[in-house]
């Protein structure tokens, strides 16, 4: 790599590791099932996630790709895919919220036949300011949690005009991306921003979802105290059950040292907590909304503000305590921190791209509703990951693949006469 710019290197690095994605775009170049097709883009603009707007590009789309939060966008890595064929990148670390949103605007009035969003960044958008471009959508692709209860709540109400791709419901997805990679790339944020040490402290985490299990167990595994904070009764028994201590976040204030949301709702750090936390805690956000932290409570209320290390903002109490925000609320993990690694990426980038090549398969037989990726190509990803990484598992015998279908064909008794047992 040695004469090739620095950006270029970056992704190539970060491509080198991510060998399920490479298999998808050649793929998508074979069967080359958006030709013609616009693709409108909201990405985390970074090394590891040029993958699928190029794969989209191979299968024969114009893309145009929009940072979803300048926090988390690499300039450098913008100004490279945009000098890709077929593709246009746009964002900066810079960028305003209004600068972001006009962005993405321009990026809905090219009129997409397919949105692939963050979140629900660009249907939010589309629905409040460009209805008219609504008829055009053949289909769009989601994300994360937030993105999937959004566009949820469009179908239960028949606002819904087109079948969605939920990737944050598949299992593949929540595993590795939101277990695995939110729990690393998180605590590695805070290790990076502050040197925080975990060992002898008080983790609070707020949510017992698949991102808030990845933070709690690897704040756990590094020596914290970890509190988990739910709403749901199921989440928090799990949590209980998993040795972790359960209470209500108004409890749970004023015992912290650091807090993590990662609920994907709004204020699940409100005034009321904000109001009985110590001097000198950190406040940081896993979730993709930056709306998980009351900022404005802190914005408003604050006697003093200053930025105090790159990435973290203090705000003095008029008692004087000091709260310290991490990456202005928004995810932590990708703006402060590394990001997932590329191997996590991989297959989580890869699913995506599965789903949204399920979904334009299957246009004339989906509804205009929320639809997750089969069981079954969520196992040949996996399949895949693991012969990349020389990973060998056993195959069913005969035996074992019929076993199921002799349970429904004949009774117990008759299973265990035939084969010597006694029936229990």
């Amino acid at each position: 790599m040695g004469a090739a710019p620095f950006p270029t290197d970056r992704i190539a690095a970060a491509q080198a590791r991510m060998p399920m994605m490479s298999q998808a775009r050649e793929e998508c170049a074979r069967e080359r099932l958006l030709d013609g097709w616009r693709v409108a883009v909201t990405i985390h603009l970074i090394a590891t996630s040029v993958g699928l707007p190029l794969a989209l590009r191979d299968a024969g789309a114009t893309v145009t790709a929009c940072a979803s939060s300048p926090a988390t966008t690499d300039d450098e890595v913008v100004a490279w895919l945009d000098r890709q064929p077929g593709i246009r990148a746009l964002g900066s670390r810079g960028r305003t919220q209004e600068e972001g949103e006009r962005d993405r605007l321009e990026a809905l009035d090219e009129s997409p036949h397919l949105i692939v969003d963050e979140a629900d960044i660009l249907l939010g958008l589309l629905y409040a300011q460009r209805p008219d471009a609504i008829k055009g959508v053949r289909g769009a692709s989601v994300r994360t949690l937030t993105g999937v209860l959004r566009v949820s709540s469009l179908a239960e109400r028949g606002r819904l005009r087109f079948p969605v791709m939920a990737v944050d419901g598949s299992l593949i997805k929540q595993i590795f991306d939101n277990d695995m990679g939110t729990g690393q790339s998180t605590v590695d944020a805070l290790m990076r921003t502050v040197n925080f040490s975990f060992p002898g402290s008080c983790v609070v985490v707020a949510g017992f979802g698949p991102c808030g299990r990845g933070v709690a167990a690897r704040a756990r595994a590094l020596g914290s105290d970890v509190v988990v904070t739910e709403v749901d009764p199921l989440r928090a028994l799990q949590a209980h059950m998993s040795g972790y201590r359960v209470m209500p976040m108004r409890e749970a204030a004023p015992q912290g040292d650091a807090f993590i949301t990662a609920t994907g709702t709004v204020k699940a750090i409100g005034e009321e907590h904000l109001n009985t936390m110590r001097d000198g805690v950190f406040l940081l956000n896993a979730g993709h909304s930056a709306h998980e932290i009351d900022i404005e409570f802190l914005e408003n209320t604050s006697v003093a503000r200053g930025e105090v290390l790159p990435y973290v903002t203090g705000y003095r109490t008029t008692e004087g305590r000091n709260l310290f925000l991490l990456s202005g609320g928004g995810p932590v993990n990708t703006s402060a921190g590394a990001g997932h690694p590329p191997e996590l990426m991989d297959i989580s980038f890869a699913a995506q791209t599965a789903g949204i090549l399920h979904l334009v398969n299957n246009l004339d037989r989906l509804d205009s509703a929320v639809h997750y990726l089969p069981e079954q190509a969520q196992k040949e990803l996996a399949r895949r990951k693991l012969e990349s990484s020389r990973v060998k598992i056993d195959d069913p015998t005969d035996e074992q693949l019929r076993y199921p279908r002799q349970l429904t064909q004949e009774t117990d008794e008759e299973f265990s006469r035939k084969n010597g047992q006694e029936s229990c």
